[in-house]
Parts: structure tokens; C-alpha cells; sequence
């Protein structure tokens, strides 16, 4: 909270991936996996970057 009045910064980025990685949790519920779950937490973050790329 102090580094925005300091420096105006936000941790909107942190805070918007920390949500993404459990909302993607919550869905993968049940792969055993750890491998899968990095797989569809790098699709989620990464995904539409490469699909739409130009």
C-alpha cells in the first residue's frame, strides 16, 4: 500500500496472476499431474499471446 502513495506503483499485475493460477487450480481439480497444471497455467498466461500473435 505504501509503494503506491511512494512511487505510485500497484500490484495490480501480482495480484491479477495470483487470481488467474487459483481459478485455473480450481478447474484442474484432480490432475495429479504437476506437469499438466504448469501446462494450463502457461496456456492461460501465455496462450492468447502466441495464437494471436501477428
Amino acid at each position: 500500500m505504501t509503494n503506491y502513495f511512494i512511487g505510485r506503483e500497484t500490484s495490480g499485475f501480482v495480484e491479477g496472476l495470483n487470481n488467474k493460477i487459483t481459478v485455473i487450480k480450481r478447474r484442474c481439480y484432480g490432475i495429479y499431474n504437476l506437469g499438466r497444471l504448469f501446462q494450463h497455467i502457461w496456456l492461460d498466461v501465455q496462450g492468447r499471446q502466441i495464437l494471436f500473435a501477428k
